[in-house]
């Protein structure tokens, strides 16, 4: 296993699956208020709402540095990825 693979698995982990078509809110939250969508995600999921709540405010905070921004923007892709397709059919690890 190369390092980058295990670096993305230990990252997917935390993206929460979520009910409904929450997905595509979520995505579009975090592109226009960045850690909004994640903050959001971590209500409506019923798992690793911990870590939804730190990465939002997380995103939330640094978004002004642009950092916060285009992490909240692939976190929201991630998400939507996540909870679509063949992915949706992948446990929760």
């Amino acid at each position: 296993m190369s390092a980058t693979s295990s670096i993305l698995k230990a990252i997917l982990k935390y993206i929460p699956k979520l009910d409904g078509n929450w997905h595509i809110t979520i995505l579009i939250l975090n592109i226009i208020f960045p850690g909004i969508g994640t903050l959001v995600a971590a209500c409506v999921s019923k798992k690793k709402k911990k870590y939804s709540i730190i990465f939002g405010l997380l995103q939330f905070f640094t978004s002004f540095l642009l950092v916060g921004w285009i992490w909240s923007v692939v976190w929201g892709i991630f998400m939507f990825k996540r909870n679509t397709g063949a992915a949706k059919l992948t446990p929760d690890i």
